[in-house]
């Protein structure tokens, strides 16, 4: 997925050949390895540069692969065909490079039964490259490499120019997980109005994005983001999302089959039930298991959601031809200092009796103990707000042991509710830790114990474990 994290690899590297020239080689290296998987071959191909063992690096592609850069040959640009040819150039370019000033971060993945392709952006140098892998009966390998040059989107609507924030009139990454998250809010979330596209949805006025205003930001996607794909982003990336039959548009059909993607599936927990003939399901199952693994929902649908932010949502997109008046660009609000924050939580919360009922993860690189910690540290940062009475952590676990509640339950919301009642809180938290790219998150979630309804949530962000005392204050301030 694209615009998770900052990527860094060393691909000026393959411009060094032009102006070297080859090296020669004997006829007794062994290039070819199996390859069972698009992972293993990404895996070789990462590790082969890191290790600058051009053997490795080669062997991850076809021996008829094409590597090509697609600018004019005085700046660079040249197509090399084959193994052999592939083989001299990066034996050439690794002379003179250092595995330790580049590093690898998490690409824009389109998965399939039969080919995946994985996408690289370097704002820094104004490139993006493509490797297509693709399936031979039961071996994988590389069959394509497309250097481009690359120029991060432009702002095109009021939303992408209010996130603008360094006011270049161009979308970066961390512009862009910032739309995301706020889209993302949007189509499954309650939340508090801080962004004009909020604001528009917000027919009530009162502040705050309910239930109803989701299933009506969701009929806009349907109605009027979708069918626009194939005008505001690659050809190739809306073909993967949603034209299932490969006709160059989005019809009813492929919008039915998305809608029934988002009513079952949960990003935080994957997919539900699902009808095997959806065409989504066969895209989502792309090892054609069976099963449709959390990771393969995730590149899913985060692939939609960066599409989602790239089409400019603006009052006339989404009203047609009944404009409202220009909503007022507003002081930005900073992901990593507040979140979603708004003065309607701190109403739900002044005064009340919560309980921190628990966070889970969606991310392999925390450990329980950590995510015990993270449990603590939202404890205490609610405790300093001095605005709150906090269920002390001891009682919470307590009530856990007592009435047997699974660990593995404790974020779910009638489960939570549960807790909460038996603690006699009047509002209970929730979290979830997920990680895009190098960067944690952590999201909250209040819900009230006699509803049941989550009415609010806010984000805090986190470079490295280190920061997640600091991250969880960053997310309980944003709510007050």
């Amino acid at each position: 997925m694209k615009y998770l994290g900052k990527l860094v690899y060393p691909i000026l590297i393959g411009f060094v050949i032009v102006v070297t020239g080859c090296v020669t080689t004997s006829d007794d290296w062994y290039l070819y390895e199996e390859y069972h998987s698009p992972e293993e071959v990404l895996e070789a191909w990462m590790d082969g540069t890191y290790s600058v063992d051009a053997e490795q690096y080669t062997s991850a592609y076809w021996e008829d692969a094409r590597k090509f850069y697609t600018f004019p040959e005085d700046e660079g640009g040249r197509e090399y065909i084959g193994q052999d040819e592939i083989y001299r150039q990066i034996s050439e370019a690794f002379i003179s490079f250092d595995p330790q000033d580049f590093e690898f971060s998490d690409p824009e993945i389109y998965p399939g039964p039969e080919h995946m392709e994985v996408i690289f952006y370097y704002e820094d140098w104004g490139l993006k490259e493509r490797l297509v892998i693709t399936r031979r009966g039961e071996l994988w390998g590389i069959e394509e490499q497309i250097v481009e040059r690359y120029e991060a989107p432009h702002v095109a609507s009021f939303f992408q120019e209010w996130v603008d924030e360094n006011r270049n009139g161009k979308i970066e990454d961390s512009e862009m997980e910032w739309m995301m998250f706020e889209i993302h809010a949007m189509l499954f979330y309650p939340h508090p109005v801080e962004t004009p596209l909020a604001e528009i949805f917000d027919g009530n006025e009162d502040g705050f994005i309910d239930e109803v205003e989701i299933d009506y930001f969701r009929e806009y996607f349907y109605g009027r983001s979708l069918p626009r794909l194939f005008e505001e982003i690659d050809p190739g990336h809306a073909e993967f999302l949603a034209d299932m039959n490969g006709n160059g548009q989005i019809e009813p059909f492929e919008v039915e089959s998305i809608r029934e993607y988002l009513n079952r599936t949960d990003p935080e927990e994957g997919v539900g039930d699902m009808n095997p003939d959806n065409p989504i399901w066969r895209k989502l199952d792309w090892n054609q298991d069976g099963e449709i693994e959390f990771e393969e929902n995730m590149e899913y649908y985060w692939s939609l959601v960066s599409a989602l932010a790239l089409i400019p949502h603006d009052p006339e997109s989404i009203f047609g031809d009944v404009e409202p008046e220009r909503i007022e660009r507003t002081e930005r609000i900073e992901v990593d200092d507040s979140g979603f924050r708004g003065e309607g939580a701190e109403k739900i919360l002044s005064g009340k009796r919560i309980a921190i009922v628990g966070i889970d993860s969606v991310t392999q690189s925390v450990s329980s103990e950590t995510l015990s910690a993270l449990v603590l540290f939202v404890e205490n940062s609610f405790v300093n707000t001095g605005k709150v009475t906090v269920v002390d952590r001891k009682s919470v676990e307590k009530i856990i042991e007592e009435y047997n509640f699974q660990a593995t339950g404790l974020t779910d919301e009638a489960t939570a509710v549960e807790i909460g009642k038996i603690a006699g809180a009047e509002i209970i938290v929730t979290g979830t830790l997920s990680a895009i790219g190098s960067d944690y998150y952590l999201q909250l979630r209040l819900i009230d114990v006699a509803t049941a309804e989550v009415v609010a949530s806010s984000l805090g962000e986190a470079k490295i474990e280190n920061e997640f005392l600091n991250m969880s204050d960053l997310a309980v301030k944003g709510l007050f």
